[in-house]
This record gives structure tokens, sequence and C-alpha cells, in this order.
């Protein structure tokens, strides 16, 4: 049950980014914080008007909108505004990464770490650009305020594919939706945070 609802959410999730890419570049400032509160969040696009499937909606609107590499839309995770860059989670993120692209033969993840000195001016150029990744996470409150209106509402996904959320504490959802901007992200982790 968990690995089916870890895949929905990855093809939710992907669906949202794919939407995204239509989207005009939103003008940002990047501040660089030392933010390590683990959350994932995706660039924002207008919301999405139909009803589609997660499938439908991975392998249609990835296929029109993001970089192909074969017959595999390619799909780019950008790490680097959070604790992604350590050590300790480098490894994991590659493994899930391979298991992904090993389960899935139309959609291929592709997985940027960038240093946490440089992510911030990293991310915002690629944004400028109008390339900006799909995944952009895991990041914190720094990560998520110093890119305002540059992320995806995930409402209109999580309405229309009936996504359950009610694996995920209500507190870590409520805490990853901002008034003006929506449900910016679905909870991806918890940071082990401590006081010394």
């Amino acid at each position: 049950m968990k690995q089916t609802k870890f895949y929905v959410l990855a093809l939710l999730l992907i669906a949202a980014i794919a939407m995204a890419a239509c989207t005009p570049a939103a003008t940002t400032t990047a501040e660089p914080s030392n933010d390590n509160d683990a959350t994932e969040e995706v660039t924002q696009a207008p919301a999405a008007t139909e009803e589609v499937t997660e499938t439908e909606a991975a392998e249609e609107t990835a296929t029109e909108d993001a970089g192909t590499t074969g017959d595999k839309v390619q799909v780019r995770w950008f790490v680097g505004l959070g604790a992604g860059t350590d050590a300790g989670t480098i490894e994991p993120q590659q493994n899930f990464v391979d298991e992904f692209n090993a389960n899935n033969d139309h959609i291929e993840l592709v997985l940027e770490i960038v240093d946490h000195d440089v992510a911030y001016d990293t991310l915002s150029t690629e944004i400028a650009a109008g390339n900006p990744p799909d995944i952009v996470g895991p990041t914190g409150i720094a990560g998520r305020d110093s890119f305002k209106g540059a992320w995806l509402d995930l409402n209109p996904l999580i309405e229309a594919n009936n996504y359950d959320l009610s694996d995920f504490d209500p507190a870590t959802v409520k805490f990853l939706e901002v008034k003006e901007e929506g449900q910016l992200g679905i909870p991806f982790a918890i940071y082990p945070s401590f006081i010394l």
C-alpha cells in the first residue's frame, strides 16, 4: 500500500511539474539560508482546469512540456536549498531515483544536487532563464520564501486525483500551505531538529 501511495505521489508531483513548464518564469530574489527543514516543493503554474488521472497528467502533459531522453520524459529534481546535500542524504536520494527509473518506462527522474552555497543563485538563474527544474526539495521555509510566486499550487491536482493526504500528519500538510499561494508541497520527510 505504501509503495502504491508513493508512486501515486510521484506521478502527482510529475504532473504538477510538467504543467509548471508551460508557465512564464517568475521573477524572484534568492537569499541563501542555512535552513535545513525538509519539505518538498515544485514550481508554480496555473491551476489545472479539467480532471485527469495522475497517469494521464504525468504522461500527456509531461510529454509536451518536459525534456525527453529517447522515449522517456525527463523530470529534473533539484536538490540544494536544504538538507538534501548533506553527505548522508545523497545516497538514499540516488537510490530512490534508481528505483523509480527502473520501474518506469516513460519517465526518467534526473537528480541534480547543487552545492548549498550556490543553490539559491543557480535556481534563481534557471527560473529567470525559463528552464526551472521540475521538482525542488527538500527545502524549508527559507527556500520556499526565497522564491515566492514560483511554486505550483498542488490543490487542484490533489482534488482532481482524489489524492489521500490522510497518511500525513495534518499539521505537516498545513505547514506546507501558504495562504496567498496554496498547497505548495506534500510532506517528504522530517528534519531531526534538536537543541544543544
